[in-house]
């Protein structure tokens, strides 16, 4: 390969336009939400869409933010919501020049995925496209309307959808300690 074209390939960076890739290759949102720093009422919901009975007010606020969030510029956090979905936000603190938001922006944009894709549901196949979300947001939280194009590619039909698994996961093996289909552990026999 010549080095020109090597450099190249090196260099590439994601696209600021969303979403990246196709999106068969990330499970289906069962929500997308913005967390937001408000000096006088905390950390709120700011933006959000979610399937039908899927309650995320009081619930993912503080999940999505990492520990000592003061002294962290950017964080990837991972957690699980209701046991029956896997969340990941991407947090941004970003510094501005807004007095009344103590001179720093914090935000983190989060999705819930179904647990049933996998280990915590491939969320991190969404992480790259958080991370441009949520530093986009950091800039002009008033910008949602990539939250909207990004909800609408990649949601789930409905509450079956969601919970109905692929037939395989590509990308990881089963767990050795649980049999995916059936939650409990395998019968080994001795010498086997």
């Amino acid at each position: 390969m010549c080095p020109d074209r090597r450099r190249r390939r090196h260099e590439r960076r994601p696209s600021p336009s969303l979403p990246p890739g196709p999106a068969a290759d990330r499970p289906p949102l069962s929500a997308l939400f913005l967390v937001d720093f408000d000096v006088k009422a905390g950390y709120t919901i700011a933006w959000r869409r979610a399937l039908p009975g899927l309650e995320l007010d009081g619930r993912v606020e503080y999940k999505s933010l990492p520990s000592g969030l003061h002294t962290v510029a950017r964080d990837l956090v991972y957690f699980v919501h209701d046991g029956a979905h896997a969340g990941l936000s991407a947090f941004v603190n970003e510094p501005c020049d807004e007095e009344e938001a103590r001179h720093a922006r914090m935000i983190a944009v989060g999705v819930l995925v179904p647990l049933s894709y996998g280990r915590l549901g491939r969320a991190w196949r969404h992480a790259e496209n958080l991370e441009l979300m949520a530093a986009k947001l950091a800039k002009d939280r008033n910008m949602t309307e990539v939250l909207e194009r990004y909800w609408l590619a990649n949601k789930a039909d409905d509450a079956a959808a969601a919970a109905s698994p692929p037939e395989a996961s590509p990308d990881l093996p089963a767990s050795p300690a649980l049999d995916r289909n059936t939650g409990c552990r395998p019968i080994t026999r001795p010498g086997a």
